[in-house]
């Protein structure tokens, strides 16, 4: 958790993060990048994220649009309602013109188009809302 002034309120001032794709390789891949840096939680898809959503403390859901089952905005829509302090990034690796209509700040606060960067990766995650 943060306290008034933003800053993490616990021993490792490290933000907690939750990355959901369906990709086995990004699920490796994407902790391996910045697990030095954050606390990393990793789910294969939109149900298993509201699990450990609703189990642990999250402070950032970067998500895949394009998921079997239930999508990344549904995975978005449900988290703001129910955690709306979780910062949330969609990333996907196809452009889609309604991705203009997410991106906004109000369903989520940042878009990643793969392939990203780290740094675009990192300024997503930790930019302020």
């Amino acid at each position: 958790m943060t306290d008034e002034s933003g800053c993490r309120s616990d021993s490792t001032n490290r933000q907690r993060l939750l990355i959901v794709d369906d990709e086995p390789f990004f699920r490796t891949f994407l902790p391996r990048l910045l697990g030095d840096s954050y606390d990393v939680q990793v789910a294969n898809g939109a149900m298993n994220a509201l699990e450990l959503l609703s189990k642990s403390d999250v402070d950032v859901l970067l998500t895949d649009w394009e998921m079997p089952v239930r999508d990344g905005i549904w995975l978005l829509k449900k988290t703001s309602e129910a955690f709306p302090e979780v910062r949330r990034v969609l990333m996907s690796g196809s452009f889609r013109e309604e991705r203009n209509d997410y991106d906004n700040g109000a369903l989520c606060h940042a878009f990643l188009h793969k392939p990203f960067s780290k740094q675009r990766l990192v300024d997503a995650i930790s930019s302020e809302v």
